[in-house]
């Protein structure tokens, strides 16, 4: 008998260990069986292609490394603030740099890591969703919703402030015009909209 109740008071102890780490490492979910959390605003973010853009207004930068100033669609260039990066025609592509406010050169689209932004990687508050973690979005529509999604990235403004906060989470959905398309087709913001999240261990 003593066995017994030693072995059911052991049981509970490692029952409850783990439902305390499990809790800590998504503090943002408290079910142990499923980890999942509602009421979270979802957006999309893309990269801008140059050639999708008119050039009847231009402007010019200056990009760090390079001597000669580049002239772009104006258009472009306000999609890349917003966005973050855009590909040039040439290939490349132009990156703003929300926290210094300056342009940059690359051979891809970078996370807050200086990762290369492949789709399904999200941005998210970081004292809600530590980076690196892993959620699924099941009501989203289509793929979306059978997709694991990493956290990489922060969300900055034009000013560098942060914009991806608390139960916010920002898709990054791809390149080009459809990839824009997207961005509105898994935004869902609007209180009567908001969706589950569900960790993914």
């Amino acid at each position: 008998m003593k066995i017994l109740v030693l072995f059911l008071f052991l049981s509970a102890t490692i029952f409850m260990f783990l439902n305390k780490a499990q809790t800590a490492a998504h503090p943002a979910f408290s079910s142990i069986s499923r980890q999942c959390s509602d009421g979270w605003k979802i957006t999309g973010y893309f990269t801008p292609v140059e050639a999708d853009y008119a050039t009847d207004e231009t402007t010019e930068i200056t990009v760090p490394g390079l001597t000669d100033k580049l002239v772009f669609s104006s258009k472009f260039i306000r999609a890349i603030i917003i966005e973050g990066w855009g590909k040039t025609n040439a290939g490349w592509y132009l990156g703003y740099d929300h926290e210094t406010q300056k342009w940059q050169k690359s051979s891809a689209p970078l996370d807050n890591n200086g990762d290369a932004l492949t789709v399904g990687m999200i941005a998210a508050d970081k004292s809600v969703l530590q980076m690196n973690s892993k959620v699924s979005i099941p009501s989203l529509p289509s793929d979306w919703g059978k997709m694991i999604y990493t956290a990489t990235d922060i969300g900055l403004t034009e000013l560098g402030e942060v914009s991806v906060k608390n139960k916010h989470i920002d898709v990054y959905t791809g390149e080009g015009k459809e990839a824009e398309r997207q961005t509105f087709v898994i935004t869902r913001e609007s209180p009567d909209e908001l969706v589950e999240v569900c960790a993914v261990d």
